[in-house]
């Protein structure tokens, strides 16, 4: 009896940097096949899912489950085009759930950067039971990089430290060098580190801002395998508050009725502000506009 297979078209993809994934038969690449056992045809005899991404140096997993009560063997190929990049070939045990592991890609293997096609084939003896081929997308991005800086608003003659994080898809830390350039906001590069060392994928580097620097927008740019990435930070006067006021007054208060509240001032180190308070409250009623003030010195 020829095996009967269907396919389940794809719901919404999940998004890298949790890596997205295909659950083959919940989106598009897995085949659920009877035929080779007695098995209903309302039961699905495998279930495979596999990442929606390649990426260069990163082995492509499938996780394989077997449902059936005999062991299938299932070989996997990845085509560029018509070329074959890679394959592997796995017997699963019935009933068991396990790991198909391709090799990674390597920059020397892309023939384009489209057309990746992924073909997975299951066989119980001779006789084959399940087989498919499904698209996948290729990322040039073998790491992801984050740049992050103690502040986001520096004055002039302030030190900007930063900090740049590499790791890859899987979570390890990237061992690649990195490029660190500082621009100013008209794009004008201030600062570069070269081909630096990280240590478990950080780099951490400081950047004197001079007395009388452009004032605005500026950049820090990361470079790692050839993939930049940008983060801005500002540069600005600005001086903090010397002392808080807070009003506390009540959310309703009656036409005629006296309006009573309280006032607090504080310097920032908690001493109370002497000096002269003014109070003014307005209140419009019936298209009548009142105003009333008061002053008072501590």
């Amino acid at each position: 009896m020829s095996p009967q297979c269907r396919t389940v078209p794809c719901g919404s993809p999940l998004s890298w940097e949790m890596e997205q994934l295909l659950w083959l038969g919940i989106c598009g690449l897995f085949v659920s096949c009877t035929g080779a056992q007695n098995i209903s045809s309302s039961r699905p005899s495998y279930l495979i899912s596999v990442p929606r991404v390649i990426r260069i140096g990163t082995p492509v997993s499938l996780s394989v489950t077997v449902f059936t009560e005999s062991p299938v063997r299932v070989t996997t190929e990845l085509f560029n085009g018509n070329t074959s990049l890679r394959q592997t070939e796995k017997t699963f045990p019935a009933g068991s759930t396990g790991l198909q592991i391709l090799p990674p890609i390597l920059g020397s293997d892309l023939i384009s950067q489209s057309n990746y096609t992924l073909a997975v084939n299951g066989f119980i003896g001779e006789n084959v039971v399940f087989s498919n081929t499904t698209v996948m997308k290729f990322m040039s991005k073998i790491s992801s990089t984050f740049i992050q800086t103690d502040k986001s608003v520096y004055k002039p003659g302030q030190m900007v430290k930063i900090r740049v994080v590499s790791v890859y898809p899987d979570g390890k830390p990237s061992r690649s060098n990195v490029n660190i350039v500082i621009k100013d906001p008209k794009g004008n590069m201030i600062q570069q580190w070269l081909s630096l060392d990280s240590f478990l994928g950080v780099v951490s580097r400081e950047f004197q801002l001079t007395k009388t620097p452009p004032l605005g927008m500026w950049t820090v740019e990361a470079l790692v395998n050839d993939i930049p990435t940008e983060k801005t930070f500002t540069v600005d006067y600005y001086v903090l508050p010397a002392f808080d006021v807070v009003v506390q007054a009540p959310a309703v208060t009656y036409y005629g009725a006296n309006l009573t509240g309280n006032v607090t001032a504080q310097y920032s180190y908690g001493k109370p502000v002497w000096g002269t308070l003014t109070v003014t409250a307005s209140l419009s009623h019936l298209g009548t506009a009142m105003t009333a003030s008061q002053t008072k010195e501590d």
